[in-house]
C-alpha cells in the first residue's frame, strides 16, 4: 500500500520545500522507487529532449503514482498524439 503523501502543489502552497527529480536517461519504472527512497516528491520526465518512448514514460508514471510520487511530463510537441499519449498514464503536464 502506498504511503500517505501530500501533493507537491499542496506542499508548495503550505510553504514547504518540494523536491522533484529530473528523469533524463532512465527508462525503467525503477526510477520512481529510487526517487521515493531518496525523498523526492515528484519526478519530471522530459520527453522533448531525450529519446524516452511514450511507453517507457507511461510505465514510469504508473509506478510513480503507485508509490505516491507525482509524475510530471514534458511532451515532445504540441501534437495531440504526443500530448494525450502520456496523459492516459496519469502524468501531470
Amino acid at each position: 500500500m502506498p504511503a500517505e503523501r501530500t501533493t507537491p502543489s499542496a506542499s508548495s502552497h503550505a510553504g514547504e520545500l518540494v523536491l522533484c527529480m529530473r528523469v533524463n536517461q532512465m527508462r525503467t519504472p525503477n526510477i520512481a522507487m529510487i526517487a521515493a527512497a531518496c525523498g523526492f516528491d515528484a519526478i519530471y520526465i522530459d520527453l522533448e529532449h531525450n529519446p524516452t518512448s511514450l511507453e517507457a514514460a507511461a510505465a514510469i508514471c504508473v509506478a510513480a503514482l503507485g508509490i505516491g510520487i507525482t509524475p510530471i511530463a514534458r511532451v515532445s510537441s504540441r501534437d495531440a498524439h504526443d500530448a494525450t499519449g502520456s496523459s492516459i498514464a496519469g502524468r501531470r503536464a
